[in-house]
């Protein structure tokens, strides 16, 4: 085989290959796209529901469920969720981002409707170490949110052994869990502010 051919053949094999490989997966993204995205808009609904404290069994659908019991309402260029029983306001639910130690921290925290207690915490995504930092998605972790009283001055939430502790830190991940802290005072802050307004 000649030099040039040798050099040519590869070249182009790869090309074909790669192109090939590319176009299938493009194709399989585009035909997969909106079912990918049900599948994650029905995830933060689900995530949504166990923040507001409702529980889903089995037989519900969740889509369902979220439609019954919570509302969405734009106040100036915030979306608060509502949550009401018998035409009553109950508690207000919002979505939050802030920096965490390896990327953004992005949480839903839920209010009672005096705004002076947690209902529920969770947390939609992070980028935190497995283990570490990652442990904020586990249930011990976030359960502790339920029905915590705020702090009337300082910081709305603080963690133990302060004096004003009112949950648990993270053993090992002290700048996750820190993250988590500011942006749920921050939120805090925000929330009344937004509401006041209204």
């Amino acid at each position: 085989m000649p030099r040039k051919k040798r050099i040519i053949y590869p070249v182009v094999f790869m090309f074909t290959i790669t192109f090939l490989l590319t176009l299938s997966l493009a194709t399989i993204n585009e035909l997969t796209y909106d079912r990918i995205k049900r599948i994650e808009d029905l995830e933060i609904k689900e995530k949504m529901l166990y923040a507001f404290d409702i529980k889903i069994n089995d037989t519900e659908d969740p889509q369902e469920t979220f439609s019954k019991n919570i509302e969405e309402k734009v106040i100036g260029d915030s979306i608060i969720f509502l949550m009401k029983e018998n035409g009553e306001i109950k508690s207000y639910g919002v979505t939050s981002v802030g920096p965490g130690l390896w990327g953004s921290i992005s949480i839903f925290l839920v209010l009672d409707k005096n705004l002076d207690e947690v209902v529920g915490l969770n947390v939609l995504s992070h980028s935190e170490t497995p283990g570490l930092g990652g442990r904020i998605d586990e249930l011990w972790y976030k359960d502790q949110f339920r029905k915590v009283k705020l702090n009337p001055s300082g910081d709305y939430i603080s963690y133990k052994p302060s004096s004003d502790g009112n949950v648990d830190s993270i053993a090992g991940a002290t700048l996750t869990s820190e993250s988590v802290k500011k942006i749920i005072n921050q939120e805090i802050i925000n929330i009344r502010q937004i509401l006041e307004v209204e």
